[in-house]
């Protein structure tokens, strides 16, 4: 078998096993282009802050061929909307297999459903035709390197939740407030009154209070009446029993 018929039967044997693509070019040298299918939907409301996802293109060796602007990190490339997108050239001087992986990087955001599904590239540079096979995370073969995005709009959950807010009293909020007192309705709700006996506000006063307590003098002068009235009674009995003793014959 000569080496063309070898070469046609490899290509025939690949394409009936989901060849992603294949690019032959002059023997030593050569240039490859990867294609990302980016299809982005967006069905829910309001419209997506952003249609726009980052790609990251990885080699397994170090020395393999990379895009110019490659970093350390690899290749990255940002592809907006519904549209097909190309990394590269890759050029390649050497006959043998490079092998890279290509995913999404874009961080995950409330509405979006982000395809994260990383791709293995296999290019097989051979003298004079270069083979490249993709394959899926799950080990099968794909015939493109494609990627689908949605936005369905923010849920409920993702909404934000606006925090209640709470009606302050007019006057010093570190200061305690009390109602003003019957006898003086204009004294101002937020001045300190630290209240007295009998008073509705009287800390610590153990169950309802009365109005008993409102007149504490008269109740004094009541029990000074009495006293004054029990001993007078007593000092008239002791005088009585005196005058009768002096009466007696002798």
């Amino acid at each position: 078998m000569t080496r063309k018929s070898l070469a046609a039967a490899l290509i025939t044997l690949l394409l009936t096993s989901a060849l992603f693509a294949t690019t032959a070019f002059a023997a030593d040298s050569g240039e490859v282009i990867l294609t990302i299918q980016q299809v982005f939907t967006a069905t829910g409301s309001p419209a997506p802050p952003s249609e726009a996802f980052t790609y990251r293109l990885t080699p397994e060796q170090v020395a393999n061929p990379m895009p110019s602007g490659s970093g350390t990190d690899g290749y990255t490339v940002t592809v907006t909307g519904t549209v097909d997108a190309d990394i590269g050239p890759l050029t390649f001087t050497q006959v043998g297999l490079f092998i890279y992986q290509l995913s999404c990087t874009t961080n995950e955001a409330a509405g979006y459903t982000i395809d994260r599904q990383v791709y293995t590239i296999e290019v097989h540079v051979m003298s004079d035709l270069t083979i490249i096979i993709v394959y899926k995370s799950n080990g099968e073969k794909a015939a493109s390197l494609s990627f689908e995005h949605a936005y369905a709009g923010a849920t409920e959950t993702d909404k934000p939740t606006a925090t209640p807010t709470v009606s302050q009293p007019p006057g010093d909020p570190t200061k305690p407030t009390h109602p003003p007192k019957p006898s003086d309705p204009g004294k101002p709700n937020d001045t300190p009154y630290p209240g007295k006996p009998g008073d509705p506000v009287y800390p610590g006063k153990p169950g309802p209070v009365t109005g008993d307590e409102a007149q504490p003098g008269l109740y004094a002068a009541m029990i000074g009446i009495a006293a004054v009235t029990a001993l007078g009674s007593v000092i008239y009995l002791l005088a009585g029993k005196r005058r009768k003793k002096g009466a007696q014959p002798s």
